[in-house]
């Protein structure tokens, strides 16, 4: 096996954006929104232990590039979705209109005027009623036609990650919440 000789530049994490830490204990697990609106990469270790590093502890060393690369694995595309989207935003207010509204090629859909008509709060959690606008494919359907479809679908099954999107006055404020319960009461107005 051929080795390198040649002196690498270590590159190290910190310091480019709110959750960049050398210390993964300092990094929040949900990608903030400073972290989602930069531009810089992400900071990606190697898994090749000949590669140079910033720990010396092989140990360390191991548990923060699993933690990065895991951390990536999951929120790398989501944040690079609602980093755009973000920006597309605050480029163009008038982008929120937009019933065709995408998130590129991954799976997550957008779900305009969304509004959280209801919140109590509990000592282990705190829950939000979240409603939104049809969507547009559906807005021609019978409401037991739309209940079926939001019955069948796997969209907001009991624990998907949403990402509540507020913008106002030229500012978005983001809000992570888990679904606990999909409701398709007709009762309640919501189809």
């Amino acid at each position: 096996m051929v080795k390198s000789i040649y002196p690498r530049q270590i590159i190290l994490p910190g310091g480019y954006y709110d959750n960049d830490n050398g210390d993964i204990t300092k990094i929040k697990i949900l990608p903030t929104e400073d972290e989602i609106r930069s531009d810089r990469p992400e900071f990606l270790p190697s898994t090749d232990l000949d590669q140079p590093y910033f720990l010396n502890d092989p140990v360390a060393r191991h548990l923060n590039t699993q933690f990065r690369l895991l951390r990536y694995n999951i929120f790398g595309e989501l944040k690079e979705a609602l980093g755009g989207l973000i920006n597309t935003i605050t480029d163009n207010p008038t982008f929120l209109d937009n019933s065709k509204l995408s998130l590129g090629d991954m799976r997550a859909y957008p779900y305009t005027k969304a509004h959280i008509s209801y919140v109590s709060f509990n000592r282990s959690y705190v829950e939000a009623h979240v409603s939104f606008n049809q969507l547009h494919a559906l807005r021609k359907k019978s409401a037991p036609d739309r209940r079926k479809w939001w019955e069948d679908s796997k969209r907001l099954e009991e624990g998907s990650l949403l990402c509540f999107v507020l913008y106002i006055n030229n500012k978005s404020s983001l809000l992570f919440l888990t679904v606990s319960e999909k409701c398709t009461e007709i009762s309640q107005g919501i189809l």
